[in-house]
């Protein structure tokens, strides 16, 4: 072909491409508190684009989470383990499937049903967690069951077999009783043989916490609990689970058996006083 018949040749034309819509971006709902407060510092806030994992940690789409005493002292200012001033998503436990693994993670897959803890964070649909903050769902458990059971049940395991040490034949005072620690407290209790156990909660709970385990129910509100105790067992009890703080730890201590022992785990009144004042 000549210089001129090339000139005159048509062009080729690149096929064109075919614009492409910008992909829609992924979004997921959070719960936010927004400053210290009432229940109108939470506020339900859209996110956008899904977290991606780091080495070590996995993505999880959250299934159910739980609700606890420390979620209220968080949202009230009260609390000092929160990881951040407000804004903040709280949220201590929670249950859900992994969506995503990130480098080095190798005892989790894509598609496990897992427990996750954490300090806050967990109020959301979707989580990015250490793997080391999480746990299988054993078959069968519902996603509720699994969500309700980190910070009730491993502060009431820890209570009962490694601080107190509970043995057959011995007794114990369960405050709250009808709460979540104290519901789990009460169940795990029952694993140990012929455990006599106390338990205050308001009149209206008391069939619920006696089909729970409970031996003996007492009406914190209309009658002395320690005295109602000294009145079946004189000696007193064991064990005492103390989440109140103020005069009851007091109370509780004089309740014990020789070699007896109290654990603390909360300050319910000097918060309630607390508020009082606020």
């Amino acid at each position: 072909m000549s210089v001129e018949e090339v000139k005159e040749a048509p062009l080729e034309q690149e096929p064109q491409q075919e614009a492409k819509e910008p992909e829609p971006a992924v979004t997921y709902k959070a719960i936010v508190l927004t400053g210290f407060g009432g229940y109108d510092k939470l506020k339900v806030e859209l996110k956008k684009d899904v977290p991606a994992p780091k080495s070590g940690e996995i993505l999880v789409r959250v299934k159910a989470c739980g609700l606890n005493f420390a979620d209220l002292m968080a949202r009230q200012g009260l609390y000092d383990r929160l990881p951040s001033s407000p804004p903040l998503v709280p949220g201590m436990e929670c249950s859900g499937l992994v969506e995503t693994i990130g480098d080095d993670v190798t005892d989790r897959k894509v598609g496990d049903r897992v427990i996750v803890m954490n300090r806050a964070g967990l109020w959301s649909e979707l989580v990015v967690i250490p793997v080391s903050n999480t746990f299988l769902m054993p078959d069968g458990m519902s996603f509720e069951e699994a969500a309700a059971i980190p910070v009730n049940y491993v502060t009431a395991y820890m209570m009962i077999y490694d601080f107190a040490n509970l043995r057959p034949n011995q007794s114990i005072l369960i405050h709250m009783a009808a709460g979540g620690v104290g519901t789990a407290a009460t169940q795990l209790c029952k694993i140990v043989k012929d455990v006599t156990i106390f338990g205050t909660a308001s009149a209206s709970k008391h069939e619920i916490i006696k089909e729970q385990g409970v031996t003996h129910p007492i009406d914190y509100s209309t009658l002395d609990y320690a005295e109602e105790v000294r009145k079946i067992s004189p000696n007193g009890v064991d064990i005492v689970l103390d989440p109140l703080g103020g005069g009851d730890t007091t109370k509780g201590y004089n309740l014990l058996k020789p070699m007896g022992k109290i654990v603390l785990y909360g300050k319910y009144h000097c918060n309630t006083e607390l508020l009082e004042l606020l």
